[in-house]
């Protein structure tokens, strides 16, 4: 027994020394959680101070809205919505409506985010005006476009998941917009059509975090959210053409099309389109003749989805673009989120002021009704 001293001393040895390397590395993940800060997705803004919560704490709601303008114009029919589940149920239910011009989502969600307590339902009707206040550091899209392609990697989303604090050393440094949480600053247009288009696909990906933050922060609380789309005016024709999508000769032969089709000559035209898209895939105004042009052919489906790409190749990031209402269908599908799609469902045209008619708002606020007189069985 005693040739074997030596061998079970090295394994105890080797024992206590795995213990206390498991201790030392508990340990520092422990320090390291601690101390640093955690940064799971690389959002390319921060607050700079935290909200004024007594407003919404001491209303205590049982349902809150939430969103853009689209949200702000619900205000009435809201209130007709909560006098009408009073009178038909007996229970007195308070409303509360946070939506308001110009407050995009990441305003949205570092509101929710700052509640002590999510009401039990929640409305966002918002996605209309993301591109009204920009949140992207423009010198450093670059920057942010690394971080997002890393965050994108299944590796690396998988370890940033469990170890958030590791996001400082995968992401690339940069500093940040500062966002007052209360004043809101119109972008401003002064930059070249690139760096807009880059803008533009990195706010898409930066709303998609977003909605899917506020989606989660809702469900993990066990709480009900209704996304409502909103309604885009798709049949405008494009306030700016990105100047890197076309030419003198290109705009010519755009002219020239526009005027075969005011003259309703079909089969030329509908050559002549076809070829310049496959030329100019991200120009503007040539999904908006091609629209056109399904339109005069009797084709209401490609008609409207060309309106849509219109919305979304727009270089001016002054209209609402289709892209956000993808996501938000995108994503109510994927956690199974109920979605009422106003966007697609209305009936009638738009009016002067780039708004629904009131049938239209009627059959919405039928809607709303329901699902809030579902939900409210469940509370």
């Amino acid at each position: 027994m005693k040739l074997f001293t030596p061998i079970l001393f090295i394994i105890k040895l080797l024992s206590f020394l795995l213990i206390l390397l498991t201790l030392t590395i508990v340990g520092y993940l422990y320090w390291f959680n601690q101390t640093a800060k955690p940064l799971f997705f690389p959002y390319p803004y921060q607050f700079s101070n935290t909200l004024n919560k007594e407003e919404i704490e001491l209303q205590n709601p049982h349902i809150l809205l939430v969103g853009d303008i689209q949200g702000e114009k619900l205000t009435n029919y809201f209130n007709l919505i909560k006098n009408a589940i009073e009178i038909e149920t007996g229970y007195p239910l308070n409303f509360y409506n946070k939506a308001s011009s110009h407050t995009l989502l990441h305003r949205t969600l570092n509101y929710v985010k700052s509640l002590k307590t999510v009401p039990p339902i929640i409305i966002y009707f918002g996605g209309y005006e993301e591109f009204y206040e920009n949140r992207l550091p423009l010198n450093q899209l670059n920057e942010v476009e690394y971080n997002y392609t890393k965050f994108q990697n299944p590796l690396y989303k998988n370890l940033l998941y469990f170890l958030p604090q590791l996001a400082h050393h995968i992401y690339k440094n940069y500093q940040p917009i500062l966002l007052d949480p209360v004043t809101i600053n119109e972008s401003k247009d002064s930059f070249y059509d690139n760096i807009k288009q880059q803008q533009m696909v990195l706010t898409y990906q930066t709303y998609e975090q977003e909605l899917t933050e506020l989606i989660e922060l809702i469900y993990k609380q066990n709480k009900k959210l209704l996304i409502i789309t909103p309604p885009i005016n798709t049949h405008l024709p494009p306030m700016k053409v990105c100047s890197n999508t076309t030419t003198s000769e290109i705009e010519e032969e755009q002219n020239s099309i526009d005027e075969k089709i005011k003259k309703s000559q079909l089969k030329e035209t509908t050559n002549l389109i076809n070829r310049l898209m496959e030329l100019t895939p991200g120009n503007a105004r040539s999904a908006y003749l091609r629209a056109q042009v399904f339109e005069l052919n009797n084709d209401p489906l490609n008609a409207q989805r060309y309106y849509e790409l219109t919305t979304a190749l727009d270089c001016s990031l002054q209209r609402p673009s289709i892209i956000f209402n993808q996501i938000q269908t995108k994503l109510s599908k994927k956690y199974e989120v109920p979605l009422i799609d106003f966007h697609h469902e209305l009936a009638a045209p738009f009016t002067e002021d780039g708004f629904p008619h009131e049938s239209d708002y009627k059959d919405l606020q039928n809607k709303i009704k329901k699902f809030i007189k579902v939900e409210l069985k469940g509370l």
